[in-house]
């Protein structure tokens, strides 16, 4: 019986392996590697190229109107969004001069406080105050 044949594998010596199967390991190592570095690299350059997102943000809003008004009614809240640029939806009415809207800023919070300031300049408009209730109510 003969020993084994050794053969050296990356400058290791490795016994008992035939030299076939040596050859087609060495041979699809290079590919490996580069097959495992360019998906490492799609991934990672696909991750940082993505901008962020801007996160839509919303804050419930109490106008109070100069005249008694029905905050409800479907051309008042028309008008609100397009003064405003964001999507202005109706939850409660307060009194008949105050009531609370749901404002929704695709841009952020900076788009809210954007939309606000031009909510001020409504001339129908008296004051404009944040809705902080300690529990807000779900509509």
């Amino acid at each position: 019986m003969t020993a084994p044949s050794a053969r050296t594998f990356h400058g290791l010596l490795v016994p008992g392996v035939a030299e076939s199967r040596l050859s087609a390991a060495t041979s699809r190592l290079p590919r490996v590697l580069l097959a495992g570095f360019i998906f490492c690299a799609l991934f990672a350059s696909t991750a940082c190229s993505s901008s962020p997102v801007a996160v839509p943000a919303t804050s419930r809003i109490l106008i109070e109107f100069k005249n008694p008004v029905d905050g409800a009614a479907s051309d008042l809240v028309s008008r609100l969004e397009s003064v405003s640029d964001a999507a202005i939806r109706y939850v409660t009415s307060v009194s008949p001069t105050r009531h609370a809207y749901a404002l929704a800023c695709p841009a952020g919070p900076a788009s809210c406080d954007a939309a606000i300031r031009a909510l001020r300049k409504e001339p129908a408009v008296l004051d404009i105050s944040l809705d902080q209730l300690r529990k807000p109510l779900e509509p």
